[in-house]
């Protein structure tokens, strides 16, 4: 047609090839490509599950944008690896929710930051935050190792630094080991 083109059935509409590809929007002529946008309520599928069914996503400099603007959720889910990689920024946010990491109950590492020579923030920003790292079940441990950099506790303010062990707490330095106040007595032995 030098003009519009109608298919429109009131029964089942299906195109199908038996010996070739099923090409939509294939020539060199820059116009969209509009599937299921009508405002209906549509289930739109692409693709199935049988075999080594593949679907591929590719975008030039106009990006992909996935979105749901009311109450449907956004899953994606891998039966195998999932990568999210990024020659940019990549940020993970909520804005009415938690941000979980690891939070269900399968034995498995969560590594962050164990390669390369990296800074590693938590809770930098300036406000007012709890961080909790590890938690008191069973053989649950912490540990917390450094290089020659060192390790530094320091609460600025009126919060206290408190180290308590229900079993045996060890002070070793192969250094000057020190043991100062500056407003207050220093008590051993006191309970």
């Amino acid at each position: 047609s030098d003009d519009t083109l109608l298919l429109d059935s009131d029964g089942v509409l299906e195109l199908n090839s038996s010996a070739g590809a099923i090409s939509i929007g294939n020539d060199d002529i820059d116009q969209a490509i509009n599937v299921g946008t009508g405002a209906a309520a549509r289930t739109i599928t692409i693709g199935n599950v049988t075999g080594a069914t593949a679907v591929n996503l590719n975008a030039g400099t106009g990006g992909i944008v996935l979105a749901s603007t009311g109450a449907g959720d956004i899953t994606i889910n891998s039966d195998d690896t999932l990568l999210l990689d990024s020659d940019g920024v990549l940020e993970l946010n909520s804005s009415e929710g938690a941000i979980n990491i690891g939070n269900n109950d399968i034995d498995q590492a969560i590594n962050i930051g164990t390669q390369g020579e990296r800074t590693i923030s938590i809770g930098t920003g300036a406000f007012a935050d709890i961080i909790t790292i590890g938690n008191v079940t069973g053989a649950t441990a912490l540990n917390l190792n450094s290089g020659t950099g060192g390790i530094v506790l320091a609460s600025t303010g009126a919060g206290d630094i408190t180290i308590n062990s229900d079993d045996t707490l060890l002070l070793d330095s192969d250094g000057v080991l020190e043991l100062n106040s500056s407003a207050g007595a220093i008590n051993i032995g006191n309970d």
